[in-house]
Order: C-alpha cells, then sequence, then structure tokens
C-alpha cells in the first residue's frame, strides 16, 4: 500500500508540475515575443471576422501591446496573421447552403508613424501571399496537382512577378545528371 500511494503522490506531483511549469514558459514566451503575440491576435481577427461572414474587418493594434518591437516587425506579424486567419480551403467543397460573404479586406488601424506600418504591412502581405498560395496548392490532392499542374503554377507566377523560371524534366533531371557525371568519373579509374 505504501509504495503504490508513493508512485500516486509523485505521478501527481510531477503532473502538477509539468502543468505549471509549461504554462509559465508559455507566459514566459508571450512575453518575450510580442511579434508572435500580434500575429496570433491578427489571425484570430481575420478567422473569426470570416466565419461571421464579414466582408471586410479592422483591427486595431494597440501601442502598449507592442512592448519593444518596432512597428515595421509589428505590422509585418499583423500582415501574416492576417492572412493566415482569413484563408480558408473552399475549392473541392460544396457549397455552403447559406452562403456567407468572403473576407476581403481587412483594414490595420495602427498607432502613431505611419510608414513604418505601412512598410512592415507590405512585407508581412506578401509573405502571407506566398503562405495562402502554397496552402491552397497543398491541400489539392495528386490527381490535381500533378508535377506539370505545380511547374505551370510556378511559371505563371514567376511570370506575374518577372522573375525567369526554368522547369526541369525527366531529361534535366540534375540528380540524375549528377549520378551520371559520378559513374563515368568512376569506370575512368
Amino acid at each position: 500500500w505504501a509504495a503504490a500511494s508513493w508512485r500516486m503522490w509523485a505521478a501527481s506531483t510531477s503532473r502538477a508540475w509539468r502543468t505549471t511549469g509549461a504554462r509559465a514558459s508559455r507566459a514566459a514566451r508571450a512575453a518575450s515575443r510580442p511579434t508572435e503575440s500580434s500575429a496570433r491576435g491578427a489571425s484570430v481577427a481575420a478567422k473569426r471576422a470570416r466565419a461571421l461572414g464579414a466582408g471586410t474587418a479592422a483591427l486595431y493594434v494597440a501601442p502598449e501591446s507592442l512592448g519593444k518591437v518596432g512597428k515595421s516587425q509589428a505590422a509585418q506579424a499583423v500582415g501574416e496573421g492576417a492572412a493566415q486567419g482569413a484563408w480558408n480551403f473552399t475549392e473541392l467543397k460544396r457549397p455552403p447552403e447559406e452562403p456567407k460573404l468572403p473576407l476581403t479586406k481587412i483594414d490595420v488601424l495602427a498607432p502613431a508613424d505611419t510608414a513604418a506600418w505601412e512598410a512592415g504591412h507590405k512585407t508581412g502581405a506578401a509573405i502571407g501571399a506566398g503562405q495562402t498560395l502554397t496552402r491552397g496548392l497543398q491541400m489539392l490532392p495528386s490527381n490535381q496537382l500533378t508535377p506539370t499542374a505545380l511547374a505551370d503554377a510556378a511559371s505563371a507566377l514567376g511570370k506575374r512577378h518577372g522573375i525567369p523560371v526554368t522547369v526541369l524534366d525527366k531529361e534535366h533531371n540534375v540528380y540524375a545528371t549528377i549520378a551520371n557525371d559520378l559513374l563515368a568519373a568512376r569506370s575512368e579509374l
């Protein structure tokens, strides 16, 4: 009996310590990284607005929530978070019986120094758009997102932004070329 009760006491104490330690470490992490809190807050706000069917939303960033983080860093985090929260994959789903308006615009009500906020938000919106595109592609089944379709998407993206894209086919496989070169070098020895 004594051994069993000691085991139960030890298990309950270690479980309580782990829970308390986890709470303390989460609080310390949140305090040390306000950009993550800003991104998470923007993501949740955008997701709620999308779920409600609001066509547009406004998000206010309180200056005291930024801590020591720069304005452009906070704006970037808010832009990325808003894009992540607004994303919703509906391409392969049946349309709902009661359709809601898609979230098309989120206004960020920023504190002073709007130039820094605009520069940071531009970066965050670009990163968010890239993540949105990637998430949309990864959700497609393999019979729709074939290697050719992925290459076409990359080519279209490169063309839109003026970036040259080279798509390699089986004949131009880099790994096969390296392997052939290694075999040729080995046969010469």
